[in-house]
């Protein structure tokens, strides 16, 4: 089905729903899986034969089993009061590239809402009641006994406007060369592509690339070595946080309590062990026995409760700057010598931080991308419905991503006090908006779906290089709030505007002869 769904441009999930009957298909949709698979879209029909005796007219022979009897047509019901029924032997339809279908539209039904299109050429003869047919910018009214052909490539829909049924005969004539052509084109490059609801690593890495080839023109030194040493270790700590905002955001939700784990995390693991280096692990395990308990009570508080995570995570988030005030009493405390020695240290001129962060990213994306557990996890953020249906323990995968989310979080402001020594109390003010830009960058619409934890790192590390040259370029610091600031509104931008319906009215505009 993930084979399928990826051929289709569809969802595992979706192609489960429809092969089980638990929804119905669009034109289009049947129309995606029919070339998926190589075969007439007719071929597809079959799931709700009826159960009636078969009827042959009197004789035997080869003649009477290519009957197919009035009880005995395969049919499918399709989206928007829709159905298709089979005129021929199943064997036919799959040996050929003709679809012969009765088609019945119910009173103001129409199979498909917006324009759609697909490989041949269509036939239709109206049998009773009036249909409409829309080709681009054209449509025409059809009663019983008209008839209308037209390239099937060109954006059409099919709809009943009147309150009584219609009913009509449909032949789609495909060429099988042109559509294998077609097919092998998309297998081919479906996976150089970004899904329609995930993110593609490779815009933001092209950007990124481009972005440090221009850094010198911008500022000069701004690639010079110490200049990128003392860059990383920001962006490091940026991508780990902006790890765990990205796997919120796939579950449709935004966790507000970043700066208040942050800031927790930072204080716990400076205030308890008081730069003991003897206290430094019993402090880490206590930050992040702590992260899983906040993450855990977010994601109850989601899932359980129903609350908005917008809300429920702005209140955990201002509950923890609260203890944050509480424990440090307003003052600050530096962290242990080891901590803070191994946050500046390099392996093999790479920063200790930055090869956390890579390594926790790489982990993540392999869990994700990878294993059952991350299929079942993109499922859940996809439709929390459909993965139920199908048996996901969905509050189970929904409370995890908020813990995971908190223990990353908590990460993060470990190692950014480990490396500033003597952090502020308030350390992860200002690390919201950026864990927000990055996962935009990175491709992730906030609307959740699938995403790439490795684009958000790399969204991480062009974000933090952005801030770099604004800052060597001599502008305001509050410039960096302006950029994140479009970063996101352009994020929600792509992701809410309905452009199916931009490409709809482009169709409508004079003068336009084909679709594009």
């Amino acid at each position: 089905m993930a084979e399928l769904g990826r051929s289709a441009n569809l969802l595992p999930s979706e192609v489960s729903d429809i092969e089980a009957g638990r929804c119905s298909p669009s034109v289009e949709t049947l129309y995606r899986l029919a070339r998926a698979l190589e075969i007439p879209a007719e071929a597809l029909l079959g799931g709700q034969r009826q159960e009636a005796e078969r009827r042959h007219p009197a004789g035997h022979g080869v003649l009477s089993e290519l009957v197919v009897g009035a009880a005995d047509r395969q049919t499918v019901e399709l989206a928007g009061g829709v159905r298709w029924e089979m005129v021929r032997p199943a064997e036919e339809a799959a040996a050929d590239n003709v679809d012969i279908l009765e088609i019945t539209y119910a009173p103001r039904s129409e199979a498909a809402p917006d324009l759609t299109r697909h490989e041949g050429r269509e036939y239709g003869l109206v049998l009773e009641g009036r249909l409409e047919v829309q080709v681009e910018d054209e449509q025409v009214s059809l009663g019983p006994g008209d008839s209308l052909a037209f390239d099937s490539t060109r954006p059409h829909r099919v709809f009943n406007d009147r309150d009584e049924p219609a009913r009509a005969l449909w032949t789609v004539v495909t060429d099988p060369q042109a559509s294998s052509s077609r097919f092998s084109l998309r297998a081919r490059t479906a996976r150089w592509r970004p899904g329609r609801r995930g993110s593609a690593v490779a815009p933001i890495t092209l950007a990124t690339i481009l972005l440090f080839a221009i850094s010198p023109l911008l500022a000069s030194g701004s690639l010079a070595g110490d200049a990128i040493l003392s860059m990383l270790p920001f962006a490091a700590v940026l991508a780990i946080a902006s790890l765990g905002q990205t796997l919120v955001v796939q579950q449709a939700g935004l966790d507000l309590s970043v700066p208040g784990m942050m800031s927790l995390a930072a204080v716990l693991v400076t205030k308890y062990p008081n730069l003991d280096d003897g206290k430094l692990v019993t402090g880490i395990v206590i930050v992040l026995a702590v992260a899983l308990a906040v993450g855990a009570l977010n994601g109850i508080a989601v899932s359980v409760f129903g609350i908005s995570p917008f809300v429920a995570t702005l209140a955990m988030g201002s509950l923890l700057l609260g203890a944050v005030q509480q424990i440090s009493h307003g003052s600050p405390t530096g962290v242990t010598d080891n901590l803070n020695r191994f946050a500046l240290d390099e392996t093999l001129g790479i920063p200790n931080t930055v090869i956390v962060a890579v390594i926790i990213v790489l982990i993540a994306s392999l869990v994700v991308k990878k294993s059952v557990v991350g299929r079942r996890f993109e499922a859940t953020g996809a439709s929390p419905r459909t993965a139920r249906a199908v048996g996901v323990p969905v509050l189970n995968y929904v409370v995890g991503t908020y813990m995971m989310a908190s223990v990353c979080y908590a990460l993060a402001g470990v190692l950014l006090a480990g490396y500033v020594k003597t952090p502020g109390i308030f350390v992860g003010n200002d690390y919201l908006l950026p864990t927000i830009a990055a996962v935009v960058l990175g491709g992730t619409a906030l609307t959740g779906g699938a995403g790439s934890v490795v684009a958000s790192a790399i969204g991480a590390l062009f974000l933090t290089q952005v801030n770099q040259l604004v800052l060597a370029m001599g502008a305001a610091t509050s410039m960096q709030f302006v950029i994140q600031g479009v970063i996101i509104a352009a994020g929600m931008t792509v992701g809410l505007v309905p452009w199916h319906k931009v490409r709809r009215l482009r169709v409508l505009l004079p003068g336009r002869a084909r679709f594009e």
